[in-house]
């Protein structure tokens, strides 16, 4: 005996819904002894092609309608991915898997694989860009899942910029140190300036102090021989004095 009532992708809200109304006091009395919908062992159940689980003559004695079944398997489907891929999954994405009635494993796990293979390629270049003076900025602009090329190129780049950075430091430092060394061979020259001519203002002090000292010894010696001739002129006078006197 099989019945299908519903479509097979329909959604586990819509499913419980559709079971609760066609559930009835056979269910309770199965689910009590552990034979209800929930307790099938869904590897021995049979599907039609469209993924609908069929009704089987042991289902309608134990009152277990097609939509009850339905309900049930999509909601043992569901709970077997995330047991199956969910952990893969939040370790190579870094977030927990969504399931509803469109999740296929065999598709989870193909994007699992995927990425733990992205991420192991890409993972040492990433590694190399986080080191690297702008890596943190640089690995923001690629995203949550960049590619190996997009890794590669931003690496490239980086190492590109930071080389033509750290030229321009040097450069600038360069200009810097040439800079300050051209100030100080300039008040080196200043200070040269200054001490000639500082050397030429002391030598015209002490030779105005020499002429001064030549002159005054000069105006000396002028008084002393005027001062000898007068004591002559007097002793003369004195002598001539004497002799008109005798």
């Amino acid at each position: 005996m099989s019945t299908y009532l519903s479509p097979s992708n329909e959604s586990l809200p819509s499913l419980r819904q559709n079971a609760a109304s066609h559930t009835n006091w056979r269910d309770g009395v199965s689910g009590f002894f552990g034979a209800g919908a929930k307790d099938i062992d869904w590897t021995t159940r049979e599907f039609d092609e469209n993924g609908r689980v069929k009704v089987t003559a042991m289902d309608a004695v134990m009152g277990r309608s097609q939509p009850e079944l339905q309900a049930a398997y999509e909601q043992h489907r569901q709970r077997t991915i995330k047991d199956t891929v969910g952990r893969d999954y939040r370790t190579a994405f870094g977030s927990n898997l969504e399931v509803d009635h469109r999740t296929n494993i065999n598709e989870v796990q193909a994007q699992v694989a995927d990425e733990t293979k992205r991420d192991s390629s890409t993972k040492p270049y990433l590694t190399a860009l986080s080191q690297m003076e702008g890596g943190a900025a640089a690995i923001a602009e690629l995203g949550e899942r960049p590619t190996l090329p997009q890794v590669q190129q931003a690496l490239s780049g980086l190492k590109t910029t930071n080389i033509e950075a750290d030229r321009t430091r040097t450069n600038t430092e360069t200009q810097r140190v040439e800079g300050r060394q051209d100030r100080l061979l300039m008040m080196q020259m200043m200070n040269q300036q200054e001490d000639r001519r500082a050397d030429r203002e002391l030598r015209r002090d002490q030779q105005r102090y020499e002429n001064r000292r030549l002159d005054l010894q000069e105006s000396r010696l002028d008084r002393k021989d005027r001062q000898a001739v007068i004591q002559q002129l007097m002793a003369g006078l004195s002598t001539l004095g004497a002799s008109i006197a005798i």
